[in-house]
């Protein structure tokens, strides 16, 4: 089950370099970020309220065939160390890139109920039923944030 999480991590790890050393910014004429970031924000709410089924509804065709029980699927996301998404208590967006027509990676960062804060890059693709997570990349900022 970890495999799915592993494999989308490891697709992500040549846009994380460039992403992560400078802010992605918006390009003329794109798309309206919203509709991406509002999936986001159902998958993180879903995570905070316990609502497995609908974290679950939010993540890539990938994750709904390889966890057939939203359960395990939060699960999985605890343990693989994202948890900090999970526990958290807010988030904003920062820069977004689109990929392509049907992809983006969009930064989040998000305040911890540890009082710790973390920086995540989501990867976006746009399936059948729109935009879902295919994988999220997470980093501790430094220090302690009240």
């Amino acid at each position: 089950m970890k495999t799915a999480l592993a494999i989308r991590l490891g697709l992500l790890l040549p846009l994380v370099a460039a992403l992560w050393l400078a802010a992605a910014r918006a390009e003329d004429g794109a798309p309206d970020p919203a509709a991406w970031q509002e999936v986001i924000s159902g998958q993180i709410e879903a995570f905070r309220q316990g609502h497995d089924a609908v974290a679950l509804f939010y993540a890539g065709a990938l994750f709904r065939r390889a966890y057939s029980d939203p359960a395990a699927f939060v699960e999985s996301i605890r343990v693989s160390g994202y948890a900090a998404i999970i526990d958290s208590v807010a988030h904003s967006f920062g820069g977004f890139e689109l990929i392509s027509e049907d992809a983006v990676l969009q930064i989040v960062t998000f305040d911890g109920g540890d009082l710790h804060s973390y920086r995540a890059l989501y990867q976006l693709d746009l399936e059948d039923q729109g935009w879902r997570v295919q994988g999220v990349m997470l980093r501790e900022i430094p220090g302690v944030h009240i």
